[in-house]
């Protein structure tokens, strides 16, 4: 799935969260592009420095394919490219840091546990899990398969392609009720603090 649609679910399910607990939209919405942003991130900025020298990329090449070339990059990128990538969609590595997070708020922060205002329990990284979710059924076999199991299993789905325009359209239309329904209900509080005041 792509950067906008991840930021986008996460941030729909963080909102939705925050009648039961506390979490911020913004940091599970940065949570939800996070994987993404360390796998492939060291891609996309050493291919767009390659493009302003030569003016050819591997994200044009990468729409019009939809698979892996990467073949304007240094071999250090491309080689620590699926490393990352399976590393960061993998759902026990998910759970290791989640852990780590966890324990550091636990041990940093119990003065604000005790009072009630932050929570041990780092919700906001969930959005990581729901982009690990959703990556596993939109990704096909032919570009960057989700290795959800890594690094005990390399087991891999192969789903729907996120690329494909009708999923793309069903995906976005999806997001856009959500956010209607969401700020008729924000607008709806708003109005009824109002009349309350």
């Amino acid at each position: 799935m792509d950067i906008l649609a991840h930021s986008l679910w996460a941030a729909a399910a963080a909102a939705t969260a925050r009648r039961n607990v506390r979490v911020s939209i913004w940091r599970t919405a940065w949570w939800g592009i996070f994987p993404d942003i360390v796998s492939l991130g060291p891609i996309a900025l050493f291919d767009g420095l390659a493009a302003l020298e030569n003016d050819s990329g591997f994200w044009q090449e990468f729409w019009h394919t939809q698979y892996e070339p990467a073949t304007t990059l240094g071999a250090d990128v491309l080689a620590a490219t699926p490393i990352l990538y399976s590393a960061t969609h993998s759902i026990f590595f998910f759970a290791a840091c989640f852990g780590l997070f966890y324990l550091i708020r636990k041990r940093l922060l119990p003065r604000y546990r005790l009072e009630g205002k932050i929570s041990p329990v780092p919700w906001e990284l969930m959005g990581w899990f729901l982009h690990i979710v959703l990556d596993i059924g939109t990704h096909s076999a032919d570009f960057y398969p989700t290795p959800f199991l890594w690094p005990f299993f390399s087991w891999t789905v192969s789903g729907i392609n996120w690329t494909n325009q009708v999923f793309a359209t069903v995906n976005y239309g999806i997001l856009a009720v959500i956010g209607i329904i969401f700020y008729a209900q924000w607008r709806k509080r708003r109005v009824l603090k109002i009349e309350i005041i």
